[in-house]
């Protein structure tokens, strides 16, 4: 492993959930913001967007973990691509309700009951669909749609986020009674050249390095060669690294960029 030769005590561009490591510029900032917003303010139902590798799924899965430690209650499904039946089964079992042997319409009071008796104990329910622009069946938007209806003493008893790359948005105007109960919508965006490298300098330093590892001139590659993506951004730095412990290089500058970004097939 390259950590021993660069002095690092992690791999600090791993794609993993690593709160440590997250970095958050004015975008994501702002995409934290309308989340906690949406659920603070019961609003019900929100979307968010972006490019893949943009940083929508571990945003939301730290969200999930910081909302959980103050118990509320937080199903996320990474799949949801499924018919209405499995779609509320998957639901109830990121609450914690394990009931397989319901029907569509026992499963949809099991989830009201859950809801609204997570509310009395002031205890929410958060409902985070990750992908959620691969749903192809009208009938699974449409029980998504159901479930921002649930309400009680004019409170939303869910809290529902909508998460996936840009074709969701067309997606959801497949369902104009679904995107009528969308109260906020926000477009996660990429880092800029700025935030690219404070991005690199931020996840050297959580690993213990220098702060002069990666060159101005590997940066600015860095940015060009990935648009600020920021899974883009560790894949292309973590061969960096591994390049430059290989040729014994003093630093990681932009040849070695160039080389990791063509070995990572980014280039073109």
């Amino acid at each position: 492993m390259y950590t021993d030769y660069w002095n690092l005590t992690d791999r600090p561009f791993d794609n993993t959930v690593d709160e440590r490591f997250f970095f958050y510029s004015q975008s994501h900032e702002e995409a934290l913001v309308r989340l906690l917003y949406t659920i603070s303010e019961n609003k019900g139902l929100m979307v968010l967007t972006g490019a893949p590798g943009t940083g929508k799924t571990l945003l939301c899965e730290i969200v999930r973990r910081q909302l959980a430690t103050k118990g509320y209650h937080v199903s996320m499904q990474v799949n949801p691509n499924l018919p209405p039946v499995d779609f509320l089964r998957g639901m109830l079992r990121g609450l914690g309700v394990h009931r397989a042997d319901l029907s569509k319409a026992e499963l949809l009071w099991e989830v009201e009951d859950f809801s609204r008796d997570a509310l009395r104990r002031n205890a929410e329910c958060i409902h985070i669909i990750d992908e959620a622009q691969s749903i192809e069946d009208p009938a699974t938007l449409e029980e998504i749609r159901l479930l921002a209806n649930l309400q009680h003493n004019s409170r939303y008893l869910i809290t529902t986020f909508l998460v996936g790359g840009e074709a969701l948005v067309e997606r959801i105007g497949q369902s104009p009674d679904l995107q009528e109960r969308i109260a906020v919508v926000f477009k996660l965006e990429p880092l800029t050249e700025e935030e690219t490298g404070k991005y690199v300098h931020h996840r050297i330093s959580v690993a213990g390095g220098q702060h002069l590892m990666f060159s101005d001139e590997a940066l600015k590659e860095i940015y060009n060669c990935t648009e600020g993506i920021p899974r883009r951004i560790n894949n292309i730095c973590d061969a960096a690294l591994l390049m430059g412990s290989g040729t014994a290089a003093t630093n990681i500058d932009a040849n070695i960029i160039h080389e990791a970004t063509a070995d990572a097939k980014l280039l073109g």
